[in-house]
């Protein structure tokens, strides 16, 4: 979303049977792709896993 609260762009993507890190991961890495290939260079990453962080 923008600074404005409007919607630029999603994505979904089957990653199948994994744990909730993986799926976190996941969501990270394809949300980056998606971000990059969108032309978006300045993001806000809200990531709810410590774990992931690390």
């Amino acid at each position: 979303r923008t600074s404005m609260g409007d919607w630029i762009v999603g994505f979904t993507h089957n990653i199948g049977r994994c744990s909730i890190e993986e799926a976190e991961l996941w969501a990270v890495y394809k949300g980056l792709q998606v971000a990059w290939e969108t032309g978006l260079k300045k993001i806000q990453l809200e990531v709810d896993s410590e774990t992931v962080i690390k």
